[in-house]
């Protein structure tokens, strides 16, 4: 079982990819045998549909009488009919009867016909900014010695209440919608700080101040960079003459005091605005913590749903923790296609690349 469920773990983090999945366990596993692609879709699709990969019927006799019945698939449909971003909860809630999620998912899946798909919330890409992808994924492909060495970093942020959860905005439908949203809530929220390389993930650290969240200040961002992230990089045995730092745009990010620190303490190895080697703007599509972890995250840390942000940051931590790392290095290997899909549709963004 513990295999089966490192198959579904690298199903999703190799981009969907057999190949990579049984080359990164003959990796943890030393001398056992490749897995059939047949094989590893069968395991992908039971999870898929049931939200595991065990046997549900084993150890049982005859028959289990199907939830899958003529009038809870009128009622989902109805229900999604008046609502198409209604999640499986909700649905669940304002069904009659209350079949199983699994069930539920089937009855989306199988009987009506329909696909989860996730709403995309992108940045509309002006000439400059085309050229500016252009420009520095073309510097990659010729410097990408540097993916052993460069540092992702960027914050995000969690809110107590699962329902800003972008990862879970799904539209149910036949075929995929054709609008963008972005919905504002107000929620206790923490903010997160990060860094992912193939070496592994530094952080989370948090934005606070006497206890509570704080906004993302220029010296808050100081702070977390000399105080928390260069030790940390030091105590992994990293030489900060050989590191290289990423990050975007963001006002605090590119505050004069933190950029004249930054090349203080990484030289001309920075990839960020107003740097030899500009980052572009309005690209999340290429940054491994908004591409991979935050969602990764956000699809686990509200289950259970956290009461207090104590217990979010505690979910947040421990999710991090358990993220391994040959993990990291297929993320980093990813963004590397990446730069190559970017490249194929001249300077676009990657709408559907996993």
């Amino acid at each position: 079982m513990k295999i089966q469920a490192e198959i579904i773990e690298l199903y999703y983090a190799t981009g969907k990819s057999p190949t990579l999945v049984n080359e990164m366990l003959r990796k943890r596993h030393p001398g056992m045998q490749s897995i059939s692609r047949k094989q590893i879709y069968r395991i992908v699709s039971k999870f898929e549909a049931h939200g595991c990969v065990t046997d549900r019927r084993k150890g049982s006799s005859g028959r289990r009488r199907s939830a899958r019945c003529d009038e809870n698939i009128s009622q989902v449909k109805t229900i999604i009919e008046e609502t198409p971003k209604r999640s499986i909860r909700k649905v669940l809630s304002d069904m009659n009867q209350h079949p199983s999620k699994s069930s539920v998912q089937r009855i989306l899946k199988f009987d009506l016909k329909l696909t989860p798909y996730k709403i995309s919330v992108m940045q509309h890409l002006k000439e400059s900014d085309i050229a500016s992808r252009l420009t520095f994924t073309n510097w990659v492909l010729e410097h990408d010695d540097i993916l052993d060495s460069v540092w992702f970093s960027d914050e995000a942020h969690f809110t107590l209440s699962a329902q800003v959860n972008k990862q879970n905005m799904r539209f149910w439908g036949t075929s995929k919608p054709d609008f963008y949203e972005e919905k504002p809530l107000h929620s206790d929220k923490v903010t997160v700080w990060a860094a992912l390389s193939r070496h592994g993930i530094i952080g989370p650290f948090f934005y606070e101040s006497a206890g509570e969240t704080a906004t993302v200040t220029s010296d808050r961002y100081l702070q977390i960079l000399s105080k928390r992230f260069i030790p940390a990089l030091r105590r992994k045995g990293h030489e900060l003459n050989g590191v290289w730092y990423q990050q975007d745009g963001a006002a605090p990010h590119t505050a004069n005091r933190v950029l004249t620190w930054l090349a203080d303490t990484f030289g001309n190895r920075l990839i960020s605005l107003r740097t030899d080697i500009e980052w572009p703007p309005h690209s999340p599509d290429l940054n491994p913590l908004d591409f991979y972890l935050w969602g990764y995250l956000k699809d686990r840390v509200y289950t259970p749903p956290p009461s207090n942000l104590q217990e979010l940051k505690t979910a947040i931590n421990r999710e991090i923790r358990n993220i391994r790392p040959d993990t990291c290095r297929e993320v980093v290997r990813n963004f590397r296609d990446r730069i190559q899909h970017v490249i194929e549709k001249k300077g676009g963004h990657l709408e559907h690349i996993l």
